[in-house]
């Protein structure tokens, strides 16, 4: 879900998450199935791939990351001691963005980990506190300006006039839902996946939530993840 995606392709194999068996792996090459080791009776809320690991959120057992290689698992679990640890246990989005690892949390906020150390930090930006809100989903753009996605609206973070727009069904005629579940960029625009509210496309030149289309799926449906056809 969000960039929640509960599938990946690395290294000429799929890993898929599952609800509460962990992940499992299908070698393209041979078309078999096989189970990945360490994510027992693990519900997975999001999987991402990046050269030789994979990093897991889970519902209520931490991040984890996979080495592909070593079949190593390193877990990270929120510390109530540690200020600067993972905010939460339950992690429904992950992006990873040129060194920097962004962490969407259920009841945490939005994490991330600033490129002069390895900690976690709140991500707090033009008085939006991200620790209000259950984040669902993010967009990075290449001016680093972004879009939040929550259980409680879409939020744009404008860098250059240091202001953050929000989006939802109180402020916005447009919107029918403000469970935002994934963000992501197709053919140069940026389509917003929604919990029964169908589908969006967001104009960043003029700020604003547009429709697509006006048939039940893209009106009211739950969008999960979507990808770009290859």
């Amino acid at each position: 879900e969000s960039d929640s995606t509960l599938y990946i392709a690395l290294q000429d194999k799929i890993y898929l998450g599952s609800f509460n068996k962990g992940i499992f792996c299908f070698d393209i090459k041979s078309n078999t199935f096989s189970k990945v080791n360490g994510f027992e009776n693990n519900m997975i809320m999001t999987i991402y791939g990046h050269e030789d690991r994979l990093f897991i959120g889970t519902n209520g057992r931490g991040f984890k990351i996979l080495s592909i290689d070593t079949g190593e698992i390193k877990i990270i679990t929120n510390n109530k001691k540690d200020h600067n640890s993972i905010s939460a246990n339950t992690i429904t989005s992950y992006l990873y963005d040129n060194g920097v690892h962004w962490i969407g949390t259920q009841f945490g906020g939005l994490n991330y980990t600033p490129q002069t150390d390895a900690k976690f930090s709140y991500y707090n930006k033009y008085g939006f506190y991200s620790t209000d809100y259950m984040v669902r989903s993010i967009y990075i753009y290449p001016d680093n300006n972004k879009l939040i996605g929550t259980r409680n609206g879409l939020f744009y973070v404008n860098n250059k006039t240091q202001e953050v727009k929000s989006f939802t069904i109180y402020n916005n005629e447009n919107m029918r839902s403000d469970i935002i579940l994934h963000l992501a960029e197709i053919n140069g625009n940026i389509l917003v996946g929604t919990y029964g509210g169908g589908m969006y496309r967001f104009n960043t030149e003029k700020q604003c939530i547009e429709n697509i289309k006006n048939d039940e799926l893209f009106q009211y449906g739950c969008i999960f993840h979507f990808t770009e056809s290859k």
